[in-house]
């Protein structure tokens, strides 16, 4: 594989993308559409640990329930747009 071959299969992985992101000192060699996706990324693995650590929770208590109480997944998605407002904050977005 050559050089520019390698760079764009490198800058196509979403994981190296989120790692550039979170990194202040590279992050502006990002393409704005690139920092859109890589917020979005971040922001969806956030809610998918919010939920698991909910049902987790929830099942721990009383297994027979699976589901999420409204209340927790309000207060969850309040604090996903916290996290979203933030990380657009940071990262020029």
């Amino acid at each position: 594989m050559h050089k520019r071959e390698r760079e764009t299969a490198i800058m196509n992985n979403d994981c190296f993308i989120i790692a550039i992101y979170l990194d202040p000192r590279v992050n502006s060699i990002l393409t704005d559409e690139q920092l859109e996706k890589a917020c979005d990324h971040l922001v969806q693995t956030y809610e998918r640990a919010v939920i698991l650590f909910s049902t987790s929770n929830v099942n721990s208590t009383a297994p027979e329930e699976s589901e999420v109480p409204d209340e927790e997944l309000s207060s969850s998605r309040s604090t996903v747009t916290e996290l979203n407002t933030f990380l657009q904050a940071q990262f020029r977005l």
